[in-house]
């Protein structure tokens, strides 16, 4: 932080970030005011946390202005204003961004954030959310529009953490898979789409360019998103095949490509209406979708299937709904059939809501 200027230009900027089953698809809204002027930002992820979409706000803030300013900066998170008015972040970079020996959470947007900071003078003040303030309740309505969209671009920091430490697939199934000559990924795992006159590598994760392996512009990944997943549902329409369907559901679950994943779901069930790996994944992907309501609903009449991963899913969604009693029974019929992280995660969840429970 530099010392006060009092000839800098006032910028005021409300920032709120939101995620759908945090960790799960965010964004954040941003609402610049500068005199007269009034700007509104926004911008949605495929898969982030409510934490780093708070601070993506922040950083989103400070880059759009063209000259050094005077800034204060309005949000709800307690996490992103005491981190910098206390000071924190300092300390952690100073101990080489670990805090108690461990390494802090969102470090490449905490180091992106002190940076953007040195070249304003920026003031952190936190606001309560859903309390009536315009500035805030429009950054929120902004967030959440942003994090409620299709094709959203790829946090890959985070994504790649994620992949690093990711357990094995929720949704496992029976029977061998033919390869086919189609857009889903080759043996190396990777697809190739080609926009602008540039081919461009998708690995499952992340983008990158065919010849030099660099990342894409931000603002061409919605259309290599779209045209990968307008290609890949073409192809789905062709397919009959069930075992094929359900590794091509699994693919756009992990993908995050929900809609894709819940019509493919529901043409497997078409085909096979109690087919097991089918259910899951539709539960999965409504609930993905922030729906988990639904997800139970349409899933009811399988409640009593003893398939793990379908109970653990509906388990997950009795917690959205915080019916913690029911997500208890759920998950511990599912962990008596086989254990797996997922089903643990449940289980933490319910702990940490609901300790008496256990």
């Amino acid at each position: 932080m530099t010392a006060k200027n009092s000839d800098l230009k006032k910028v005021i900027a409300y920032t709120d970030g939101a995620c759908i089953n945090n960790p799960g698809p965010g964004g954040y809204g941003v609402v610049l005011l500068y005199g007269k002027h009034k700007k509104e930002l926004f911008e949605g992820f495929r898969l982030t946390t409510s934490n780093r979409m708070e601070i993506w706000a922040a950083i989103a803030t400070l880059e759009a202005l063209k000259t050094k300013c005077a800034v204060t900066i309005y949000s709800d998170s307690k996490y992103l204003v005491d981190s910098m008015s206390q000071e924190w972040v300092y300390q952690w970079k100073d101990n080489g961004w670990k805090r108690n020996k461990n390494h802090v959470p969102n470090a490449d947007l905490w180091r992106q954030l002190l940076k953007l900071c040195e070249q304003h003078e920026v003031e952190f003040v936190w606001v309560k959310g859903h309390d009536g303030n315009p500035g805030n309740e429009r950054a929120d309505q902004l967030s959440k529009r942003a994090a409620d969209q299709e094709n959203l671009v790829i946090d890959t920091i985070y994504e790649e953490e994620q992949v690093q430490a990711a357990s094995p697939t929720l949704f496992e199934f029976e029977g061998g898979v033919t390869s086919d000559q189609t857009l889903e990924p080759d043996t190396s795992g990777t697809v190739t789409v080609e926009l602008e006159g540039k081919s461009y590598m998708w690995n499952g994760s992340a983008w990158h360019e065919t010849t030099t392996f660099m990342s894409p512009p931000s603002m061409i990944i919605p259309k290599l998103n779209n045209r990968l997943s307008d290609a890949l549902e073409e192809e789905d329409e062709n397919i009959a095949d069930i075992h094929l369907l359900i590794k091509r559901a699994v693919n756009a679950r992990d993908w995050l490509q929900y809609s894709r994943s819940e019509k493919l779901a529901r043409r497997i069930l078409e085909l096979e209406p109690s087919n097991q790996p089918a259910l899951a994944i539709l539960c999965a992907t409504l609930r993905a979708k922030g729906f988990p309501q639904k997800a139970l609903t349409e899933t009811d009449d399988y409640k009593n299937l003893p398939y793990p991963a379908l109970l653990t899913s509906r388990a997950a969604a009795l917690c959205d709904l915080e019916r913690w009693e029911e997500a208890k029974k759920t998950v511990g019929r599912s962990l008596a059939i086989s254990q797996s992280v997922e089903a643990y995660n449940v289980v933490n969840r319910i702990k940490a809501a609901r300790p008496n429970l256990y």
